[in-house]
């Protein structure tokens, strides 16, 4: 799918999963405006930020592909992940990238056209899963805690049983 900008009423924007296009209709009332004001912003702000979102999109893939080939099961690896994607996520992962609005609604368009939530979303499903793994793991460890707990118990109550019978 593709998003659609209308950045104004002679500037639209085309933004799809691989490419980013900006037409321009250059009639003789805004040359000025776009051989000098727009080509700056372009390169310090819209430049700028469909180059961080592809950012985020190629770190979300590199997640899944390292987490979908030979780490699944391996739950060191999977912490190491965990924490690596919480990293990114405070680092490099934004709702809000400008107080101009223009610069905000193209991050949110391009966002949306490089899916970035459902990416981050399929990412963390595997290591959300380590949470109850690790639960489980959890669990199990505290049962076999308090079995060894409670035969230690049992075997010392029986031999205060034994040793008062015998005095």
């Amino acid at each position: 799918g593709s998003e659609n900008y209308c950045a104004s009423s002679n500037t639209i924007w085309g933004i799809s999963p691989s490419a980013a296009v900006c037409l321009v209709n250059r009639n003789g009332n805004n040359n000025e405006f776009i051989e000098n004001v727009f080509q700056k912003n372009f390169q310090k702000q819209y430049l700028f930020t469909y180059i961080l979102l592809l950012h985020q999109k190629y770190t979300m893939y590199l997640f899944l592909t390292k987490v979908s080939v030979g780490i699944k099961g391996n739950l060191v690896e999977l912490e190491k992940y965990k924490s690596r994607l919480y990293e990114v996520e405070t680092t490099y992962m934004f709702s809000h990238i400008s107080e101009v609005p223009q610069y905000q609604r193209f991050y949110e368009k391009t966002k949306k056209a490089f899916s970035l939530d459902e990416m981050f979303r399929d990412v963390q499903e595997p290591l959300a899963q380590l949470a109850e793994i690790q639960k489980q793991v959890a669990e199990k460890e505290q049962r076999d805690y308090d079995y060894k707990i409670n035969t230690a118990l049992t075997t010392l109550s029986l031999l205060t049983v034994v040793s008062a019978i015998t005095d």
